[in-house]
């Protein structure tokens, strides 16, 4: 069995503090609607480039690396998901630690420290 180390860092969604509280309208959708599968796909961000780095140590069967996603808010967020299947250990938004919990159903659902706020992009 492989066992996975990952970190997820979202390097594009700059976060902004912010006094808002979680709403209906500052989560991202965990899907794009579409009703063969419902969970593909996510909203609430536009994803412009991933970057994955991957090292395998076929001895102890091990996998760990790491996974940028530049990605531009296109609401105010204060939950996203993600499609991973894997579980990372560490989750950081703008090089912030976010909160997070992957799902069985391979929904990665992420909550920065901070409101991500509509527009922001990669530095």
């Amino acid at each position: 069995m492989i066992r996975m180390g990952a970190v997820i860092v979202v390097a594009g969604l700059v976060t902004m503090l912010s006094a808002v509280p979680a709403s209906a309208d500052t989560i991202g959708s965990a899907g794009i609607g579409d009703p063969y599968y419902p969970l593909d796909g996510n909203g609430g961000y536009d994803v412009g480039h991933y970057d994955i780095r991957l090292s395998y140590q076929p001895g102890a069967d091990e996998l760990w690396g790491t996974t940028t996603v530049i990605a531009t808010a296109t609401q105010n967020l204060t939950q996203f998901d993600f499609d991973f299947l894997l579980r990372p250990t560490e989750v950081r938004v703008d090089n912030a630690p976010a909160s997070f919990e992957s799902r069985a159903d391979g929904e990665l659902v992420v909550r920065p420290a901070h409101m991500v706020r509509a527009g922001t992009r990669d530095r």
